[in-house]
């Protein structure tokens, strides 16, 4: 392995570093360039042909939505949960397990930390909320929940 290839290797995690770390550039503005550094150099000097490239950046992205589907899932279940009060019941149901202190928990422990109220209107069908729903969470016509986190 020459010097020129071993430099092209660590290019993704070079170009990350000195982007965010050192140029202090926003993820949103460092990641495509990080892409299209590393895009060059792989099809310059490891010679890998564009529809690899492709079909690598598309896998990518495509792991990385799911990701986000499941982090966002995993948000939107404890709002839900905080919302319709099922936090309080759960941490009533477990005396003793450390939960009574828990700063996440509780909505009232997350309003100083809210600077604007942020209103999500997400569909999701009646029967799968029927576990969860408690009187003061407010369902629409439709059957989807209205609440704001």
């Amino acid at each position: 392995m020459s010097l020129i290839q071993l430099i092209t290797t660590l290019i993704p995690v070079l170009s990350v570093f000195i982007l965010l770390v050192l140029c202090r550039l926003p993820a949103k503005h460092a990641m495509p360039l990080s892409l299209a550094a590393t895009a060059l150099g792989s099809f310059f000097v490891w010679q890998v042909p564009a529809l690899h490239m492709l079909a690598a950046t598309l896998e990518g992205v495509i792991l990385a939505l799911t990701i986000l589907w499941i982090v966002f899932g995993a948000v939107l279940l404890l709002k839900v949960l905080q919302q319709t009060g099922a936090t309080t019941t759960i941490k009533q149901k477990i005396p003793g397990s450390g939960l009574e202190s828990c700063k996440v928990c509780t909505k009232q422990d997350l309003t100083p930390y809210m600077l604007h109220p942020i209103t999500v209107y997400w569909f999701i069908p009646t029967p799968l909320l029927a576990w969860v729903y408690q009187p003061n969470a407010l369902l629409t016509s439709n059957g989807s929940l209205f609440f704001n986190i």
